[in-house]
């Protein structure tokens, strides 16, 4: 979810990137290797989803 925006865009990558470090935790890590049943849990899928849009 999300990682070809981020190989694609410098902005989509200062966006995780920002997100991360906002979040405390490397979301995008769990967005683009991370298992699904992690990701698919609201506390990681609603910044997710803000960070993809």
């Amino acid at each position: 979810m999300g990682a070809d925006f981020y190989a694609e865009y410098a902005i989509s990558r200062q966006t995780f990137d920002q997100a991360d470090d906002i979040l405390g935790f490397k979301l995008s890590k769990l967005m683009f290797e991370g298992d699904e049943a992690t990701l698919n849990e609201t506390i990681n899928t609603q910044p997710a989803v803000y960070v993809c849009s």
